[in-house]
């Protein structure tokens, strides 16, 4: 996808969103842990579910980034695939 001149892929999507769901999972747990004693027990019930929320949403960001396939650095060219072809070919009429 391509967005303003910068093309975005799958990895980097889920890279960049993997490190800003981190870094909100981790400074909504220090906020919440310098003030929970201001709170009554409701804000209290409703800050530990977004914490838990978000650090879900941080480990399935990492999951979906860890479950890409390898990334291609250098693909097949037609030429090469229609040598391949041609191979299978001979080996099957052998």
């Amino acid at each position: 996808m391509k967005f303003r001149g910068l093309e975005i892929d799958q990895r980097k999507l889920y890279l960049t969103a993997s490190i800003a769901m981190g870094i909100v999972a981790v400074g909504n747990t220090s906020t919440f842990l310098q003030t929970y004693h201001l709170m009554i027990w409701s804000q209290i019930a409703s800050g530990i579910g977004g914490i838990l929320l978000n650090y879900a949403f941080w480990g399935f960001f990492i999951y979906l980034f860890r479950s890409l396939p390898p990334k291609i650095d250098k693909p097949a060219t037609d030429a090469y695939m229609r040598d391949i072809l041609q191979q299978a070919v001979k080996e099957r009429k052998k």
